[in-house]
């Protein structure tokens, strides 16, 4: 009898290991030649990594901690020194209501905080994304970062958005009255450039599969989601077609510091670095005539850029796509570097002193110069605490007098004078409803001829 139930069971057990082991084999070559069903299998791997992502709970700035409460926008001027320029400030879904109804895009605005011209922001502007991946159900915000003020009124400006994968969006282009005239989902991202023959320079990104080798050694980037934020430099004509781009991981590969990107491990790993946003690119910004003519190894088109997860700032040679100069360790998480007095200044998110908030502006030499904290200053009083936990900008006025530090999530814009450390003006944005909550400003701009505006 079981030698007889043996012999009817055998056929189908073998039928079974043969179409298991065929399967196997079509898996790999499936996974090798990207066979069907290869890219419906990534599709849906990269719709899982973008909900489990969306579904971390947003935290917000802990403004109560430190901040002064104010009940409506308020600007505030310290000093007769403070700059009389209109300023460019950001804005999004629900910023000045009184003005449009959906929220102002940006607006443009005098020093006792008066509105001289708006922009609106379009709810549904993104609505149709091809490339990015947003949580069904969740409220769609896309928020403007970078933006560029052309001399006719018209704005270019960067998108990011919460709750999705990846975090970049892309980019558009409004005239003065708020019609858009192009847009380009290009995952471009952060703060941006726009030279004067009206190419962009943007920061932007692919979505890779990891591991990626680091230069060749035996040392790669890894990532436990199995996808990788490449970043990228796009180069852009005037219409944002993409004319070329530039490869940052290459970039400091081939400029021979790929040690950046390796960490010690335990022994039982390879060297590398295991994340999923190995560089975090946050800017790209030309080093222009004027810093050429004071530093004659630099080019106009030499960009300054900032990796935040490397604790890194360099200037990148954008015809050898090699790297001029690095400033590594000098800040941690920065953003926003800026040339100034023949250096560098940063806003250092998380460096500074913890007694006066933990973010700092520290001042980088293109010389052998060691880091020196420009703000905030022992015994210098400053209106809030100097906190700024995930982003900020900063502008320099032209003639490097004043600073302007506008500080993300915390809704705040400070006028700073680098030399004394004082803060010589302030603009608090809060939530129109009244309630005294903050706002977030990702970008305020000194404006200095806005002939677009009626005399």
């Amino acid at each position: 009898m079981p030698y007889a139930w043996i012999k009817r069971l055998l056929p189908k057990v073998l039928m079974l290991f043969s179409l298991g082991c065929a399967c196997f084999a079509y898996g790999l070559l499936a996974a090798r030649y990207n066979l069907f069903p290869y890219q419906v299998v990534r599709d849906a791997e990269t719709a899982a990594i973008a909900l489990a992502q969306v579904a971390q709970p947003v935290k917000n700035s802990p403004v109560d901690a430190y901040a002064r409460h104010v009940l409506v926008p308020t600007a505030t001027s310290y000093d007769p020194a403070a700059g009389q320029e209109p300023l460019l400030v950001t804005g999004g879904a629900g910023h000045l209501t009184d003005y449009c109804e959906t929220g102002c895009l940006a607006w443009l605005m005098d020093r006792d905080g008066k509105i001289l011209h708006t922009w609106k922001y379009d709810p549904t502007l993104w609505d149709d994304l091809q490339q990015v991946t947003r949580l069904p159900g969740v409220s769609s915000k896309p928020y403007p970062v970078g933006i560029h003020l052309f001399d006719d009124g018209g704005l270019l400006v960067t998108y990011q958005e919460l709750n999705t994968f990846p975090y970049a969006i892309g980019l558009a282009r409004f005239d003065v009255n708020s019609n858009v005239l192009w847009k380009k989902e290009l995952l471009a991202h952060h703060w941006f450039s726009v030279a004067s023959d009206g190419r962009i320079f943007v920061p932007g990104m692919r979505v890779v599969d990891s591991p990626i080798p680091i230069a060749g050694s035996k040392a790669k980037i890894d990532s436990s989601s199995g996808k990788i934020y490449s970043d990228l430099v796009l180069i852009l004509d005037p219409d944002g077609n993409v004319l070329d781009e530039i490869s940052m991981l290459d970039a400091i590969f081939e400029s021979g510091w790929g040690g950046l990107l390796t960490s010690p491990n335990e022994p039982c790993r390879s060297p590398g670095l295991y994340t999923d946003d190995p560089l975090h690119l946050n800017q790209a910004q030309l080093v222009g005539d004027q810093v050429a003519k004071s530093q004659p190894w630099l080019s106009p088109y030499d960009l300054l850029v900032s990796f935040r997860n490397i604790n890194t700032v360099g200037i990148l040679d954008t015809t050898s796509r090699r790297f001029k100069w690095l400033s590594c360790g000098a800040a941690t998480g920065q953003h926003s570097p800026k040339f100034y007095d023949d250096g560098v200044l940063i806003l250092d998110n998380l460096g500074g002193d913890k007694e006066s908030g933990g973010t700092r502006l520290v001042k980088v030499g293109l010389g052998r110069e060691l880091p020196v904290t420009v703000f905030p200053r022992p015994g210098v009083p400053m209106p809030d605490q100097c906190c700024v936990l995930t982003g900020g900008h900063l502008d320099v006025s032209h003639d490097g007098s004043r600073v302007l530090m506008a500080t993300s999530g915390v809704g705040t814009v400070w006028e700073i004078d680098p030399h004394t450390g004082k803060v010589l003006w302030e603009y608090i944005y809060v939530h129109p409803n009244g309630d005294g909550s903050r706002q977030a400003i990702s970008t305020a701009k000194y404006v200095y001829t806005p002939s677009f505006l009626p005399s």
